[in-house]
């Protein structure tokens, strides 16, 4: 029996939902997703049913030029057609972070 039959696990994975949604409701503004595989649409076709129609509703599937409308071109990384160079991944954890 899969994941996705199993009336308790999709039960679990709608309360997680509902307590994200209730208790952060506000927390995202949009996601951005580039060049998103195409395996992650269809997963997402049925994951969006579980959410709450305003918070499947920030969630876009989009290409660079699309971001470059919402999101100001000196702050994006080139890659995504802005103006700034990479941002570098950090080398240190977390913790190192914030203790340093």
């Amino acid at each position: 029996m899969s994941m996705v039959t199993r009336t308790n696990i999709r039960l679990m994975i709608r309360k997680l939902i509902y307590v994200a949604q209730a208790q952060y409701p506000e927390r995202l503004r949009k996601v951005f997703l580039v060049n998103a595989p195409y395996g992650f649409q269809t997963a997402w076709s049925m994951i969006k049913m579980l959410l709450d129609v305003r918070t499947a509703a920030k969630v876009i599937f989009a290409t660079p030029a699309m971001i470059t409308e919402a999101i100001d071109v000196e702050v994006l990384s080139e890659t995504y057609g802005g103006n700034h160079p990479e941002y570098p991944i950090p080398s240190r954890s977390l913790q190192e972070e914030i203790n340093n």
